[in-house]
């Protein structure tokens, strides 16, 4: 690709696009975990702290929900960061083609990718806590 003004202008406006899509999946997973606290806890409160197996099992459901949302966000990210690191190498290298412009769609999240990072440690610590939080209300 021929390195004008305007060529340099578009790869960084690609470069700052990538970014922030990025950032925008790394806060979408953060609040996912937001969420899945303050769910639960709400469902916990509004039983009255009282043992009941129907409000376990609802304060339950949006941490499960949101524990796959926040594993898919960082998916979705780990893929977008891999699609950027090769974009960048193709800048230094001087192989980036017209078509990589404005791209910031990485490849599709897959069933084991999710998979895979449901063995995060911080991921389970996080929602292991959230459980036993839940479980503690509960009075179990």
């Amino acid at each position: 690709m021929n390195e004008t003004t305007a060529d340099k202008e578009f790869i960084l406006k690609t470069v700052e696009m990538q970014r922030e899509e990025m950032r925008r999946m790394s806060s979408a997973s953060l609040l996912c975990r937001f969420g899945s606290v303050g769910l639960a806890s709400l469902v916990i409160a509004l039983t009255g702290f009282q043992y009941h197996t129907v409000s376990e099992f609802v304060a339950f459901l949006p941490v499960v929900v949101l524990l796959v949302l926040d594993v898919y966000y960082l998916a979705r990210e780990q893929k977008l960061r891999v699609s950027h690191e090769q974009f960048l190498h193709r800048i230094h290298t001087s192989t980036v083609q017209t078509e990589d412009l404005f791209f910031i769609a990485g490849p599709d999240v897959t069933v084991n990718d999710i998979l895979s990072l449901l063995n995060s440690a911080s991921i389970l610590l996080f929602y292991l806590l959230v459980t036993l939080g839940v479980l503690i209300a509960a009075g179990k």
